[in-house]
């Protein structure tokens, strides 16, 4: 887990990433979590830290990168994209061990 992180903004265009952190980032489950969600006081909170820290929902240190090692390398193939008429549907998710199944089959 990578705390404190000032903006999420770094992380929307990741080819302007060193690397070796695009790298790290690529080859494990990774997501941005915003941890102000739902926070209690955040009125006072904001006074406590001051603007250099925090000016809205947005723009605050209260974000975090959280990676998680993946056991398996992803084959190298096209990646799947879950669009329109295909998005949300269950029986149209491919995982990769079907995909490795598909190639194995075709060779």
């Amino acid at each position: 887990i990578i705390e404190d992180v000032a903006s999420f903004e770094v992380f929307r265009n990741t080819e302007s990433l060193e690397p070796a952190v695009r790298e790290i980032l690529q080859s494990n489950d990774c997501m941005l979590v915003d941890a102000s969600l739902g926070h209690r006081d955040w009125a006072q909170w904001m006074k406590l830290v001051g603007p250099t820290i925090v000016t809205d929902h947005h723009h605050h240190n209260s974000y975090m990168v959280v990676i998680r090692k993946r056991r398996n390398n992803i084959p190298a193939h096209p990646v799947q994209i879950n669009f329109g008429s295909v998005a949300m549907q269950v029986n149209k998710v491919v995982h990769d061990d079907e995909e490795e199944k598909k190639e194995a089959g075709s060779n």
